[in-house]
């Protein structure tokens, strides 16, 4: 699973909770997709 395109809020959130280390969090839709190759 990536995640891609997080609102900044959102994605403090995710750092703050360290699940930024579970989740692969791509800052944008290319970046994510080329990431399963």
């Amino acid at each position: 699973l990536k995640l891609c395109e997080l609102q900044p809020d959102i994605k403090e959130l995710f750092t703050l909770t360290s699940l930024d280390k579970i989740f692969d969090i791509k800052d944008d839709e290319t970046s994510g997709l080329l990431g399963f190759y």
